[in-house]
Protein backbone atom coordinates (compact mmCIF):
# COMPACT_ATOMS: atom_id res chain seq x y z
CA UNK A 1 0.00 0.00 0.00
CA UNK A 2 1.36 3.29 -1.18
CA UNK A 3 1.06 6.42 0.91
CA UNK A 4 2.24 10.27 0.16
CA UNK A 5 4.44 11.40 2.82
CA UNK A 6 5.71 14.68 1.71
CA UNK A 7 5.06 17.11 -1.81
CA UNK A 8 7.74 19.54 -3.30
CA UNK A 9 6.45 21.87 -5.58
CA UNK A 10 8.19 24.76 -7.59
CA UNK A 11 7.33 28.10 -9.77
CA UNK A 12 3.40 26.62 -9.49
CA UNK A 13 1.10 29.54 -10.96
CA UNK A 14 -0.78 29.68 -7.95
CA UNK A 15 0.67 27.21 -5.57
CA UNK A 16 4.67 28.71 -6.09
CA UNK A 17 7.41 27.24 -4.49
CA UNK A 18 5.54 25.06 -1.92
CA UNK A 19 6.67 22.20 0.37
CA UNK A 20 4.13 19.92 2.39
CA UNK A 21 4.31 17.06 5.06
CA UNK A 22 1.72 14.76 5.07
CA UNK A 23 3.17 12.77 8.21
CA UNK A 24 2.12 12.76 11.47
CA UNK A 25 3.75 13.46 14.76
CA UNK A 26 5.70 9.92 14.91
CA UNK A 27 6.87 10.79 10.83
CA UNK A 28 4.37 8.47 9.92
CA UNK A 29 1.96 9.17 6.67
CA UNK A 30 -1.51 9.63 7.71
CA UNK A 31 -4.77 8.01 6.01
CA UNK A 32 -6.27 10.92 5.54
CA UNK A 33 -5.50 14.78 4.53
CA UNK A 34 -7.92 17.52 5.48
CA UNK A 35 -6.84 20.71 3.07
CA UNK A 36 -8.51 24.26 3.74
CA UNK A 37 -8.11 27.56 3.13
CA UNK A 38 -9.34 30.51 1.63
CA UNK A 39 -11.11 30.66 -2.02
CA UNK A 40 -8.38 31.07 -4.75
CA UNK A 41 -5.57 29.96 -2.44
CA UNK A 42 -4.85 26.95 -4.54
CA UNK A 43 -6.43 23.71 -2.55
CA UNK A 44 -8.44 22.44 -5.82
CA UNK A 45 -4.92 22.98 -8.05
CA UNK A 46 -2.92 20.78 -5.21
CA UNK A 47 -5.55 18.06 -5.58
CA UNK A 48 -5.65 18.00 -9.21
CA UNK A 49 -1.99 17.89 -9.33
CA UNK A 50 -2.00 15.19 -6.78
CA UNK A 51 -4.36 13.74 -9.11
CA UNK A 52 -2.71 13.30 -12.13
CA UNK A 53 0.59 12.51 -10.68
CA UNK A 54 -1.48 9.43 -9.24
CA UNK A 55 -3.18 8.64 -12.27
CA UNK A 56 -0.60 9.12 -14.18
CA UNK A 57 -2.00 11.40 -16.41
CA UNK A 58 1.14 13.54 -17.49
CA UNK A 59 0.44 14.17 -21.07
CA UNK A 60 -0.20 17.85 -20.42
CA UNK A 61 1.06 18.49 -17.06
CA UNK A 62 4.03 21.13 -16.66
CA UNK A 63 7.23 20.14 -14.64
CA UNK A 64 5.79 21.89 -11.05
CA UNK A 65 6.52 18.79 -9.05
CA UNK A 66 10.16 19.00 -7.43
CA UNK A 67 9.93 16.00 -5.91
CA UNK A 68 7.33 13.60 -4.13
CA UNK A 69 8.41 11.14 -1.35
CA UNK A 70 6.37 8.21 -1.42
CA UNK A 71 5.47 4.95 2.44
CA UNK A 72 5.56 1.91 -0.01
CA UNK A 73 4.92 -0.55 2.55
CA UNK A 74 6.60 0.45 4.93
CA UNK A 75 9.93 1.50 2.26
CA UNK A 76 10.70 5.25 1.82
CA UNK A 77 10.92 5.96 -1.62
CA UNK A 78 11.65 9.44 -3.15
CA UNK A 79 10.98 10.37 -7.01
CA UNK A 80 12.42 13.58 -8.44
CA UNK A 81 10.91 15.00 -11.60
CA UNK A 82 12.85 17.01 -13.75
CA UNK A 83 12.01 18.47 -17.51
CA UNK A 84 14.07 17.38 -20.20
CA UNK A 85 14.37 18.75 -23.42
CA UNK A 86 14.62 16.35 -26.60
CA UNK A 87 14.50 18.17 -29.90
CA UNK A 88 13.00 21.65 -28.39
CA UNK A 89 9.80 20.20 -26.76
CA UNK A 90 10.37 19.47 -22.97
CA UNK A 91 9.49 16.05 -21.78
CA UNK A 92 8.51 15.15 -17.90
CA UNK A 93 11.13 12.55 -16.50
CA UNK A 94 11.81 11.01 -12.87
CA UNK A 95 14.72 9.56 -10.75
CA UNK A 96 14.64 7.84 -7.81
CA UNK A 97 18.19 7.84 -7.06
CA UNK A 98 18.73 3.81 -7.54
CA UNK A 99 19.07 4.19 -10.81
CA UNK A 100 15.73 4.78 -12.46
CA UNK A 101 15.86 8.05 -14.92
CA UNK A 102 13.39 7.89 -17.29
CA UNK A 103 9.89 9.83 -19.04
CA UNK A 104 7.40 9.18 -16.37
CA UNK A 105 5.11 7.91 -19.38
CA UNK A 106 7.33 4.60 -19.58
CA UNK A 107 6.55 1.34 -18.81
CA UNK A 108 9.28 0.96 -16.37
CA UNK A 109 8.11 4.17 -14.10
CA UNK A 110 4.12 2.82 -14.23
CA UNK A 111 5.78 -0.87 -13.15
CA UNK A 112 7.95 0.23 -9.84
CA UNK A 113 4.99 3.14 -9.24
CA UNK A 114 1.92 1.11 -9.53
CA UNK A 115 -0.46 3.94 -8.57
CA UNK A 116 -4.50 4.89 -9.06
CA UNK A 117 -6.66 7.06 -8.07
CA UNK A 118 -10.62 8.08 -7.57
CA UNK A 119 -11.47 11.60 -7.85
CA UNK A 120 -15.22 12.80 -6.82
CA UNK A 121 -16.03 15.98 -7.97
CA UNK A 122 -18.41 18.91 -6.59
CA UNK A 123 -19.70 19.75 -9.90
CA UNK A 124 -22.43 17.48 -9.87
CA UNK A 125 -25.97 17.88 -11.88
CA UNK A 126 -28.81 16.32 -9.60
CA UNK A 127 -30.89 16.04 -12.83
CA UNK A 128 -30.93 12.73 -14.29
CA UNK A 129 -31.76 11.31 -17.74
CA UNK A 130 -35.31 8.99 -17.63
CA UNK A 131 -33.46 5.48 -17.42
CA UNK A 132 -35.56 3.13 -20.22
CA UNK A 133 -33.33 0.10 -20.46
CA UNK A 134 -31.17 -2.24 -18.40
CA UNK A 135 -27.33 -2.50 -20.03
CA UNK A 136 -24.78 -4.48 -19.09
CA UNK A 137 -23.44 -2.57 -16.25
CA UNK A 138 -21.63 -4.44 -13.41
CA UNK A 139 -19.51 -3.25 -10.16
CA UNK A 140 -16.08 -3.57 -10.32
CA UNK A 141 -15.40 -3.33 -14.08
CA UNK A 142 -13.08 -0.39 -13.94
CA UNK A 143 -9.08 -1.36 -13.49
CA UNK A 144 -7.91 2.25 -13.52
CA UNK A 145 -8.14 5.63 -12.51
CA UNK A 146 -11.93 7.08 -12.57
CA UNK A 147 -13.42 10.91 -12.34
CA UNK A 148 -16.67 11.55 -11.44
CA UNK A 149 -18.48 13.81 -14.27
CA UNK A 150 -21.49 16.03 -14.61
CA UNK A 151 -23.58 13.44 -15.64
CA UNK A 152 -22.88 11.02 -12.40
CA UNK A 153 -26.68 11.10 -11.48
CA UNK A 154 -27.51 9.47 -14.64
CA UNK A 155 -24.77 6.84 -14.95
CA UNK A 156 -25.13 6.16 -10.49
CA UNK A 157 -29.11 5.64 -11.72
CA UNK A 158 -27.88 2.88 -14.71
CA UNK A 159 -25.58 1.37 -12.38
CA UNK A 160 -28.01 0.57 -9.61
CA UNK A 161 -30.78 -0.52 -12.08
CA UNK A 162 -28.32 -2.85 -13.81
CA UNK A 163 -26.93 -4.59 -10.39
CA UNK A 164 -30.50 -4.93 -8.94
CA UNK A 165 -31.83 -6.94 -12.32
CA UNK A 166 -28.53 -8.50 -11.88
CA UNK A 167 -28.80 -9.59 -8.09
CA UNK A 168 -32.96 -10.49 -9.10
CA UNK A 169 -31.48 -12.37 -11.65
CA UNK A 170 -29.34 -14.82 -9.56
CA UNK A 171 -31.57 -15.22 -7.30
CA UNK A 172 -33.83 -16.72 -9.89
CA UNK A 173 -31.36 -19.22 -11.15
CA UNK A 174 -30.40 -19.99 -8.22
CA UNK A 175 -33.96 -20.73 -6.84
CA UNK A 176 -34.64 -22.63 -10.23
CA UNK A 177 -31.81 -25.02 -9.30
CA UNK A 178 -32.78 -25.48 -5.91
CA UNK A 179 -36.85 -26.02 -6.50
CA UNK A 180 -36.43 -28.09 -2.58
CA UNK A 181 -35.08 -25.66 -1.11
CA UNK A 182 -36.73 -22.28 0.63
CA UNK A 183 -35.86 -18.95 -0.50
CA UNK A 184 -35.22 -17.52 2.52
CA UNK A 185 -32.83 -20.70 2.82
CA UNK A 186 -30.71 -19.50 -0.21
CA UNK A 187 -27.14 -18.21 -0.12
CA UNK A 188 -26.90 -15.92 -2.62
CA UNK A 189 -24.11 -13.42 -3.11
CA UNK A 190 -25.28 -10.12 -3.91
CA UNK A 191 -24.05 -6.62 -5.94
CA UNK A 192 -26.54 -4.05 -3.63
CA UNK A 193 -25.25 -4.57 -0.02
CA UNK A 194 -22.34 -2.67 -0.78
CA UNK A 195 -24.04 0.14 -1.22
CA UNK A 196 -27.04 -0.23 1.17
CA UNK A 197 -24.78 -0.69 4.06
CA UNK A 198 -23.10 2.30 3.08
CA UNK A 199 -26.49 4.51 2.95
CA UNK A 200 -26.84 2.93 6.32
CA UNK A 201 -23.97 4.66 7.84
CA UNK A 202 -25.40 8.17 7.14
CA UNK A 203 -29.54 7.66 6.84
CA UNK A 204 -31.73 6.39 10.01
CA UNK A 205 -34.68 7.16 8.15
CA UNK A 206 -33.82 6.56 4.58
CA UNK A 207 -33.69 3.79 3.10
CA UNK A 208 -33.11 1.49 -0.52
CA UNK A 209 -36.17 -0.38 -1.59
CA UNK A 210 -37.02 -1.43 -5.00
CA UNK A 211 -36.45 -0.70 -8.77
CA UNK A 212 -39.75 -0.38 -10.58
CA UNK A 213 -41.01 0.19 -13.87
CA UNK A 214 -43.45 2.80 -14.35
CA UNK A 215 -45.27 4.22 -17.50
CA UNK A 216 -42.44 2.76 -20.00
CA UNK A 217 -39.37 3.87 -17.38
CA UNK A 218 -37.48 2.22 -14.43
CA UNK A 219 -37.52 3.96 -11.17
CA UNK A 220 -35.29 3.97 -8.60
CA UNK A 221 -37.91 4.01 -5.18
CA UNK A 222 -36.64 4.12 -1.38
CA UNK A 223 -38.04 3.98 1.65
CA UNK A 224 -38.39 7.71 3.84
CA UNK A 225 -40.12 7.60 6.77
CA UNK A 226 -42.38 4.30 5.84
CA UNK A 227 -43.39 6.23 2.53
CA UNK A 228 -41.90 5.45 -0.80
CA UNK A 229 -39.92 7.91 -2.47
CA UNK A 230 -38.06 8.14 -5.39
CA UNK A 231 -34.11 9.08 -6.35
CA UNK A 232 -35.33 12.37 -8.16
CA UNK A 233 -37.57 13.41 -4.92
CA UNK A 234 -34.41 13.33 -2.45
CA UNK A 235 -33.06 16.42 -1.16
CA UNK A 236 -29.56 17.19 -2.40
CA UNK A 237 -27.96 16.66 0.37
CA UNK A 238 -29.50 12.43 0.28
CA UNK A 239 -28.52 12.92 -3.55
CA UNK A 240 -25.16 14.12 -2.54
CA UNK A 241 -24.83 11.35 -0.69
CA UNK A 242 -26.35 8.99 -2.93
CA UNK A 243 -24.13 9.71 -5.75
CA UNK A 244 -20.88 10.51 -4.58
CA UNK A 245 -21.07 7.50 -2.30
CA UNK A 246 -22.28 4.66 -5.48
CA UNK A 247 -19.58 6.44 -7.25
CA UNK A 248 -17.10 5.65 -5.27
CA UNK A 249 -18.30 2.79 -3.98
CA UNK A 250 -18.75 0.62 -7.50
CA UNK A 251 -15.18 0.05 -8.26
CA UNK A 252 -14.07 -0.37 -4.86
CA UNK A 253 -12.77 -3.90 -4.59
CA UNK A 254 -11.05 -3.41 -8.54
CA UNK A 255 -9.25 -0.33 -7.01
CA UNK A 256 -8.62 -1.33 -3.63
CA UNK A 257 -5.45 0.82 -2.69
CA UNK A 258 -6.34 3.96 -4.88
CA UNK A 259 -5.75 6.81 -3.82
CA UNK A 260 -8.90 9.05 -3.07
CA UNK A 261 -9.73 12.43 -4.11
CA UNK A 262 -13.21 14.67 -2.83
CA UNK A 263 -12.97 18.07 -3.25
CA UNK A 264 -15.74 19.57 -0.85
CA UNK A 265 -17.90 16.48 0.65
CA UNK A 266 -20.03 19.22 2.55
CA UNK A 267 -21.69 20.71 -0.59
CA UNK A 268 -25.60 20.79 0.02
CA UNK A 269 -25.33 18.80 3.46
CA UNK A 270 -27.08 20.31 6.99
CA UNK A 271 -24.11 20.88 9.98
CA UNK A 272 -25.05 17.55 11.70
CA UNK A 273 -24.23 15.57 8.56
CA UNK A 274 -21.46 17.19 7.74
CA UNK A 275 -19.96 16.68 11.19
CA UNK A 276 -19.97 12.17 10.27
CA UNK A 277 -19.19 13.01 6.20
CA UNK A 278 -15.90 12.11 6.62
CA UNK A 279 -16.19 9.21 8.58
CA UNK A 280 -18.66 8.24 5.95
CA UNK A 281 -16.04 8.46 2.98
CA UNK A 282 -13.25 7.08 5.37
CA UNK A 283 -15.73 3.61 5.63
CA UNK A 284 -16.27 3.02 2.36
CA UNK A 285 -12.59 2.20 1.80
CA UNK A 286 -11.93 -0.09 4.85
CA UNK A 287 -10.67 -3.45 5.39
CA UNK A 288 -13.10 -6.06 7.47
CA UNK A 289 -10.70 -5.05 10.37
CA UNK A 290 -11.22 -1.88 9.68
CA UNK A 291 -7.62 -0.58 8.20
CA UNK A 292 -7.98 2.11 5.65
CA UNK A 293 -7.00 0.53 2.20
CA UNK A 294 -6.76 4.58 0.83
CA UNK A 295 -5.10 7.70 1.68
CA UNK A 296 -7.86 10.06 1.27
CA UNK A 297 -7.47 13.51 0.29
CA UNK A 298 -10.08 15.85 0.81
CA UNK A 299 -10.51 19.54 0.13
CA UNK A 300 -13.30 21.26 2.12
CA UNK A 301 -14.29 24.90 3.54
CA UNK A 302 -16.52 23.35 6.53
CA UNK A 303 -15.65 23.81 10.18
CA UNK A 304 -17.93 20.83 11.19
CA UNK A 305 -15.56 18.64 9.29
CA UNK A 306 -12.15 20.45 10.88
CA UNK A 307 -13.67 20.55 14.39
CA UNK A 308 -15.14 17.20 14.27
CA UNK A 309 -13.77 15.51 17.91
CA UNK A 310 -14.01 12.09 16.64
CA UNK A 311 -11.48 12.59 13.62
CA UNK A 312 -8.16 10.18 13.74
CA UNK A 313 -5.18 9.25 11.93
CA UNK A 314 -5.47 12.32 9.50
CA UNK A 315 -3.98 15.60 9.35
CA UNK A 316 -5.20 19.39 8.41
CA UNK A 317 -3.25 21.56 6.47
CA UNK A 318 -4.49 25.30 5.79
CA UNK A 319 -3.15 26.74 3.29
CA UNK A 320 -2.74 30.50 3.61
CA UNK A 321 -0.39 33.60 2.37
CA UNK A 322 2.83 34.84 4.15
CA UNK A 323 3.63 39.11 4.74
CA UNK A 324 4.97 38.22 1.47
CA UNK A 325 2.13 36.91 -0.61
CA UNK A 326 3.22 33.39 -0.89
CA UNK A 327 1.42 30.57 -0.52
CA UNK A 328 2.48 28.61 2.76
CA UNK A 329 0.94 25.35 4.52
CA UNK A 330 0.12 25.86 8.52
CA UNK A 331 -0.66 22.44 9.65
CA UNK A 332 -3.19 21.42 12.34
CA UNK A 333 -3.94 24.97 13.58
CA UNK A 334 -6.49 25.24 15.90
CA UNK A 335 -8.56 27.72 13.83
CA UNK A 336 -7.71 29.01 10.50
CA UNK A 337 -8.31 33.00 9.50
CA UNK A 338 -10.73 35.18 8.63
CA UNK A 339 -10.86 35.32 5.26
CA UNK A 340 -14.39 34.32 4.07
CA UNK A 341 -17.89 33.49 6.13
CA UNK A 342 -16.60 29.84 6.54
CA UNK A 343 -13.17 30.54 7.55
CA UNK A 344 -14.38 32.67 10.85
CA UNK A 345 -16.59 30.06 11.16
CA UNK A 346 -13.94 27.78 12.12
CA UNK A 347 -13.66 29.53 15.52
CA UNK A 348 -17.02 28.36 16.98
CA UNK A 349 -17.70 24.54 18.04
CA UNK A 350 -20.76 22.68 17.03
CA UNK A 351 -22.52 23.12 20.08
CA UNK A 352 -22.73 26.78 19.75
CA UNK A 353 -24.64 26.96 17.40
CA UNK A 354 -27.01 23.83 18.11
CA UNK A 355 -27.49 25.05 22.09
CA UNK A 356 -30.85 26.31 23.11
CA UNK A 357 -29.72 29.17 25.06
CA UNK A 358 -29.73 32.36 23.62
CA UNK A 359 -25.81 33.72 22.79
CA UNK A 360 -24.25 36.83 22.72
CA UNK A 361 -21.19 37.24 20.34
CA UNK A 362 -18.20 39.47 21.22
CA UNK A 363 -15.05 40.90 19.98
CA UNK A 364 -12.81 39.83 22.96
CA UNK A 365 -11.72 38.06 26.20
CA UNK A 366 -12.47 40.96 28.60
CA UNK A 367 -15.67 41.77 26.81
CA UNK A 368 -16.56 37.95 27.69
CA UNK A 369 -15.47 38.64 31.20
CA UNK A 370 -16.79 42.08 31.79
CA UNK A 371 -20.31 40.90 30.41
CA UNK A 372 -20.27 38.10 32.50
CA UNK A 373 -20.28 39.66 35.84
CA UNK A 374 -22.66 42.55 34.62
CA UNK A 375 -25.03 39.97 34.07
CA UNK A 376 -25.22 39.07 37.54
CA UNK A 377 -26.56 42.23 38.27
CA UNK A 378 -28.82 42.42 35.46
CA UNK A 379 -32.37 41.27 35.64
CA UNK A 380 -33.19 39.51 32.67
CA UNK A 381 -36.28 36.75 32.12
CA UNK A 382 -34.11 34.78 29.36
CA UNK A 383 -30.91 32.87 29.94
CA UNK A 384 -28.83 34.55 28.26
CA UNK A 385 -25.17 33.67 27.75
CA UNK A 386 -21.80 35.83 26.41
CA UNK A 387 -18.55 34.18 24.46
CA UNK A 388 -15.78 36.02 22.65
CA UNK A 389 -14.84 34.82 19.42
CA UNK A 390 -11.66 33.46 18.67
CA UNK A 391 -8.56 32.20 20.14
CA UNK A 392 -5.84 32.31 22.65
CA UNK A 393 -2.23 31.62 21.53
CA UNK A 394 0.18 29.92 23.35
CA UNK A 395 1.87 32.86 24.32
CA UNK A 396 -1.25 34.46 25.42
CA UNK A 397 -2.53 36.88 22.77
CA UNK A 398 -5.35 36.70 21.07
CA UNK A 399 -6.13 35.29 17.45
CA UNK A 400 -8.70 35.71 15.00
CA UNK A 401 -10.83 37.82 17.27
CA UNK A 402 -12.35 41.21 16.84
CA UNK A 403 -14.74 42.96 14.59
CA UNK A 404 -14.08 41.35 11.35
CA UNK A 405 -14.77 38.14 12.56
CA UNK A 406 -17.74 38.91 14.49
CA UNK A 407 -18.71 40.41 11.18
CA UNK A 408 -18.12 37.13 9.17
CA UNK A 409 -19.40 35.21 11.72
CA UNK A 410 -23.04 37.16 11.74
CA UNK A 411 -23.34 37.14 7.95
CA UNK A 412 -23.00 33.24 8.26
CA UNK A 413 -25.54 33.21 10.56
CA UNK A 414 -27.45 35.35 8.10
CA UNK A 415 -27.64 32.77 5.33
CA UNK A 416 -28.24 29.98 8.05
CA UNK A 417 -30.73 31.57 10.35
CA UNK A 418 -30.06 29.58 14.02
CA UNK A 419 -33.14 28.28 16.00
CA UNK A 420 -32.48 30.32 18.51
CA UNK A 421 -32.08 34.34 19.01
CA UNK A 422 -28.22 35.29 18.17
CA UNK A 423 -26.95 38.52 18.98
CA UNK A 424 -23.65 40.05 17.79
CA UNK A 425 -22.15 42.83 20.00
CA UNK A 426 -19.53 45.18 18.88
CA UNK A 427 -17.31 47.73 20.39
CA UNK A 428 -18.88 51.68 19.96
CA UNK A 429 -16.15 52.08 17.81
CA UNK A 430 -17.79 50.06 14.75
CA UNK A 431 -19.99 51.32 12.08
CA UNK A 432 -22.70 49.51 12.55
CA UNK A 433 -26.12 50.01 12.30
CA UNK A 434 -28.77 47.68 14.57
CA UNK A 435 -30.72 45.19 12.65
CA UNK A 436 -32.68 42.34 13.45
CA UNK A 437 -33.24 39.60 10.96
CA UNK A 438 -33.62 35.79 11.09
CA UNK A 439 -33.25 35.13 14.67
CA UNK A 440 -29.70 37.43 13.88
CA UNK A 441 -29.38 40.40 15.60
CA UNK A 442 -26.83 43.08 15.37
CA UNK A 443 -26.01 45.74 17.49
CA UNK A 444 -23.00 48.14 19.36
CA UNK A 445 -22.27 49.71 22.31
CA UNK A 446 -22.95 52.82 22.58
CA UNK A 447 -20.46 55.65 22.56
CA UNK A 448 -19.96 57.73 26.24
CA UNK A 449 -18.51 60.67 24.98
CA UNK A 450 -18.02 62.19 28.36
CA UNK A 451 -16.19 59.39 29.42
CA UNK A 452 -12.53 60.79 30.55
CA UNK A 453 -10.38 57.76 30.25
CA UNK A 454 -11.39 55.92 27.42
CA UNK A 455 -12.51 56.83 23.94
CA UNK A 456 -13.23 53.41 22.53
CA UNK A 457 -13.41 49.75 23.38
CA UNK A 458 -15.76 47.91 26.01
CA UNK A 459 -13.42 50.25 28.34
CA UNK A 460 -16.02 53.81 27.44
CA UNK A 461 -18.60 52.02 28.85
CA UNK A 462 -17.17 51.79 32.22
CA UNK A 463 -18.37 54.08 34.53
CA UNK A 464 -15.41 55.64 36.25
CA UNK A 465 -14.46 58.42 38.65
CA UNK A 466 -12.51 61.17 36.89
CA UNK A 467 -10.20 60.75 39.14
CA UNK A 468 -9.74 57.05 39.03
CA UNK A 469 -6.21 55.59 38.51
CA UNK A 470 -5.29 54.12 35.24
CA UNK A 471 -1.43 54.78 35.15
CA UNK A 472 -0.32 51.67 36.41
CA UNK A 473 -2.03 49.62 33.71
CA UNK A 474 -0.04 51.39 31.05
CA UNK A 475 3.57 49.58 29.94
CA UNK A 476 5.96 51.51 28.42
CA UNK A 477 8.14 49.80 25.69
CA UNK A 478 11.17 51.98 23.83
CA UNK A 479 11.72 51.37 20.08
CA UNK A 480 14.58 52.54 17.84
CA UNK A 481 14.16 54.07 14.62
CA UNK A 482 17.09 53.73 11.81
CA UNK A 483 18.98 56.98 12.98
CA UNK A 484 18.71 55.55 16.61
CA UNK A 485 15.77 57.75 17.27
CA UNK A 486 14.34 56.47 20.66
CA UNK A 487 10.50 55.75 20.80
CA UNK A 488 8.56 55.08 23.83
CA UNK A 489 5.35 53.66 23.13
CA UNK A 490 2.50 53.05 25.88
CA UNK A 491 0.18 50.20 25.49
CA UNK A 492 -2.81 49.75 27.87
CA UNK A 493 -2.70 46.32 29.62
CA UNK A 494 -6.42 45.36 28.87
CA UNK A 495 -6.79 41.83 30.73
CA UNK A 496 -4.61 43.22 33.56
CA UNK A 497 -7.18 46.15 33.76
CA UNK A 498 -10.19 43.97 33.64
CA UNK A 499 -9.09 41.73 35.78
CA UNK A 500 -8.54 44.23 38.24
CA UNK A 501 -12.51 45.95 37.81
CA UNK A 502 -13.87 42.49 38.35
CA UNK A 503 -12.05 41.89 41.26
CA UNK A 504 -13.53 44.97 43.11
CA UNK A 505 -16.26 44.94 45.85
CA UNK A 506 -19.74 43.99 44.62
CA UNK A 507 -21.33 47.49 44.98
CA UNK A 508 -18.93 49.36 43.68
CA UNK A 509 -18.20 46.75 40.34
CA UNK A 510 -22.06 47.29 39.72
CA UNK A 511 -21.82 50.54 39.28
CA UNK A 512 -18.74 50.62 36.98
CA UNK A 513 -21.32 48.06 34.56
CA UNK A 514 -24.28 50.11 35.37
CA UNK A 515 -23.78 50.38 31.48
CA UNK A 516 -23.10 47.24 30.51
CA UNK A 517 -26.35 46.13 32.60
CA UNK A 518 -28.55 48.44 30.40
CA UNK A 519 -27.25 46.60 27.26
CA UNK A 520 -27.83 43.12 28.41
CA UNK A 521 -31.67 44.62 29.61
CA UNK A 522 -31.75 45.87 26.33
CA UNK A 523 -31.11 42.53 24.72
CA UNK A 524 -33.12 40.56 26.97
CA UNK A 525 -35.55 42.66 25.88
CA UNK A 526 -35.30 42.42 22.26
CA UNK A 527 -35.43 38.33 22.56
CA UNK A 528 -38.39 38.78 24.61
CA UNK A 529 -40.44 40.19 21.67
CA UNK A 530 -38.70 38.20 19.17
CA UNK A 531 -40.40 35.49 20.94
CA UNK A 532 -43.71 37.30 21.16
CA UNK A 533 -43.97 37.86 17.60
CA UNK A 534 -43.55 33.97 16.36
Amino acid sequence: MIRVRKLKLSNHPVLGNLELDFTDSSNKAVDTVIIAGNNGIGKSSLVELLYQIMAHKYHDMPCYVDSIEVDFDSEIRTYEFYAKDIKGHDYLYVKDGLGLDNWVGSDEFAEIFPTSAIFSDVDINFKSDQITNVTSRNIDESVGSIRSSSDLPTEINQLIIDIQALDDADVARVARNNMETGLSQLQVPQRMPRFTKAFDLMFDDLKYYRVDNRDGHKEILFKKNGHDVRVDQLSSGEKQIVYRGCFMLKDSHALRGSFVFIDEPEISLHPSWQEKILHFYKSLFQDEDGNQTSQIFCVTHSPFIIHDENRYNDKVIVLAKNEFGEVVAQTNPEFYGPGTVQAVKDAFSVSWFVNEAPTVFLEGPTDEQYFNKALSFAHTTNHLRFKWIGKKSPDGSCAFTGAPSLNKAASYLDANPPSVFTAFLFDCDQKINECLSNNVLRTKMKTYKSRKHFKKGIENALVLDDDFDTSSFYQEKQTFGDYGDKKVISEFQKQAFCDHICSLPEEELRQILTHLIETIEHIDGMITRAKERK
